[in-house]
């Protein structure tokens, strides 16, 4: 934008920051430091904006509005809202809340709208000529962290950014500002951690990041919070984040890998903050690169320790895949998987070792993982847990591999998870008007679990929108699982029936004996307890199957077995009223008249 090329420095940051990332940190906006710039930055955009560029403006400053309570009491974040909305350009204006916001007296604010109190300096203040500087240095290695917050810098860049973060550091003991010293050493570890990514990066300045990063690990930031005890997909800012990553990838470097490295990363294995020990979870094999013994020890000691699901789940993970010893990773997954229960989610611990256990031993027969997986099977039968495992079979290729034991160890685990989830669906059933929520909600995972094997077994088919004909693999398939498809054929579940009916219309030009006779099973015996064939997807489906029956295999139909099969299926959804069945029996009736 025009209006950007004419500020400089901090301001141009803070104006990229407004305009085109409001959302990942609007907090910044209510910095003590930031207002004042903030509202000059304001009052010489906006009018030169795009539309939608003060709209993201706008919404930046929305994000910062105080409750409703905080507007009745005054105070400074009322305050320094009302100077950022007081800088937008009235005529420009597009948000209804900011207008009537800025056309709203406050008398506080309108007799002295520069008073911040507390802890706040005054706008007209004369800074420190030595924050001046700091303040500049970090605005600088922030703007290199920003630009390569996902990527890998340039050794120029890198470079220069070294030679600023020198000068910051030897600036840094003159403030006394607890913030701006919060912010030097922030930009400090978050350039530390990118000049750690390139194995370009000469070794001197990778010398100069191990230097920071052992000194980011012990930094009190980020502060432990109930809410960041566990990994929830945020990454808190601070030092320690940054170290941990960091040190990781410095470690797989052996000539910068030392006890101090393995120190510091042994400690961030009991970090208060869960998104840290994730991270160490996941480095550990960077950290095998010079230090197998350290890497195993980091991960034996989170097996055994760590409270945190997604913490156990990366352990797990790491241990069995990316660690070249898959033994050794059974080894974690048992120590784990003993301490693991199911909770909702696709990624959790439980769910980590399932998965873990199932790609060991069909793929590789990896010893114990057979014990594990039976254990498994016995005690987590819901279908939270199993998703992931049975996803990962089928993208696997255990259902369609070359392999013939392979393919039957797949599905032999399917089978063996779908028969006791049938005998608990049907007495939960039986029971369903008596059953306590907890067992409701039993009753649903288990059914849910049966549905998963169901749907995996037609997308290994090749069942997708716009699919080829099927392969000889996947006709293969059909014959072998026979009999899991009995077992799923009495489940009394209309989503799982579906797959079913799909599986069957899809092999129909393949095998049209076998999937007529398997419809006629699932309708016959669960379409109407399930409600499938009152569902008007049920019913369209089904419909089609018939139809190309008696267009491209009407053949078949000579033999009196498969002729009863046919009707049979017509007729279940004649007493669920469909008209269509009547139509489709008449049309028979004709053929054979």
């Amino acid at each position: 934008m025009a209006a950007h090329a004419a500020c400089g420095g901090r301001q141009t940051a803070l104006a990229a920051f407004m305009v085109s990332e409001p959302a990942d940190d609007v907090t910044q906006l209510l910095i003590p430091d930031l207002v004042g710039p903030a509202c000059e930055l304001i009052s010489a955009i906006h009018p030169t904006l795009e539309p939608a560029e003060a709209a993201r403006l706008e919404s930046a400053i929305l994000a910062i509005r105080p409750a409703a309570s905080h507007h009745e009491q005054g105070g400074l974040k009322q305050r320094r809202y009302r100077r950022l909305v007081s800088a937008l350009c009235a005529e420009h204006l597009t948000s209804p809340s900011l207008t009537a916001d800025r056309a709203a007296p406050d008398p506080a604010f309108d007799a002295d709208h520069t008073a911040w109190g507390g802890e706040e300096r005054a706008e007209t203040a004369e800074e420190d000529p030595a924050d001046a500087e700091l303040r500049q240095l970090t605005a600088v290695l922030s703007s290199f962290a920003s630009t390569y917050l996902n990527g890998t810098a340039s050794s120029d860049d890198i470079a220069s950014a070294e030679h600023t973060a020198t000068r910051l550091e030897a600036a840094l003991p003159q403030t006394q500002s607890v913030y701006l010293r919060t912010q030097a050493e922030d930009a400090l570890a978050d350039a530390a951690e990118i000049w750690t990514r390139s194995a370009q990066t000469p070794s001197p300045t990778l010398s100069h990041a191990r230097t920071l990063l052992l000194s980011a690990s012990r930094s009190p930031r980020p502060e432990p919070t109930p809410e960041n005890a566990t990994f929830n997909l945020a990454i808190p800012q601070g030092p320690r984040t940054e170290a941990a990553r960091g040190l990781g990838q410095l470690a797989g470097i052996p000539a910068q890998y030392n006890p101090e490295v393995t120190h510091a990363l042994l400690a961030l294995t009991a970090d208060p903050v869960g998104a840290i020990r994730h991270t160490v979870a996941l480095i550990a094999p960077s950290v095998a690169v010079s230090d197998t013994g350290t890497a195993w020890e980091i991960l034996e000691h989170l097996a055994e320790h760590d409270i945190d699901d997604a913490v156990l789940a990366a352990t797990v993970t790491t241990a069995c895949f990316r660690m070249n010893d898959a033994q050794r990773g059974a080894s974690i997954l048992a120590t784990v998987m003993g301490r693991a229960a199911p909770r909702p989610g696709r990624d959790t611990a439980a769910s980590a070792c399932a998965t873990a256990a199932g790609l060991l031993w069909i793929h590789h027969t990896t010893p114990g993982t057979d014990t594990a997986l039976t254990s498994m099977i016995t005690r987590w039968p819901d279908g939270s847990t199993w998703s992931g495992c049975l996803h990962e079979l089928r993208v696997s290729g255990a259902l369609t591999h070359d392999n013939d034991t392979v393919r039957r160890r797949a599905l032999t685990v399917m089978q063996q998870l779908a028969e006791p989830a049938l005998d608990r669906t049907r007495h939960a059933l039986l029971q369903y008007q008596t059953l306590t929520d907890a067992e409701r909600e039993q009753f649903k995972n288990t059914a849910q679990l049966l549905d998963h094997i169901a749907s995996q077994l037609y997308y290994a088919s090749g069942g997708v929108p716009n699919s080829t004909p099927p392969t000889t693999q996947e006709a293969r398939l059909l014959d072998e699982a026979q009999p899991l498809v009995k077992v799923l054929s009495a489940t009394p579940i209309a989503r799982t029936a579906h797959h079913l009916v799909r599986l069957c219309e899809r092999m129909i030009d393949r095998r049209p004996q076998e999937t007529l006779l398997t419809v006629r099973d699932i309708i016959t015996q669960v379409g109407a307890q399930s409600g499938y064939t009152a569902d008007t997807l049920g019913v369209g489906t089904c419909v089609t199957f018939v139809e190309r029956i008696l267009a491209d295999h009407r053949s078949l139909l000579r033999s009196p077995d498969n002729l009863t099969a046919l009707r049979q299926i017509c007729d279940a959804f004649i007493d669920a009223g469909w008209p269509q069945a009547h139509k489709l029996v008449f049309g028979i009736e004709q053929i054979f008249r």
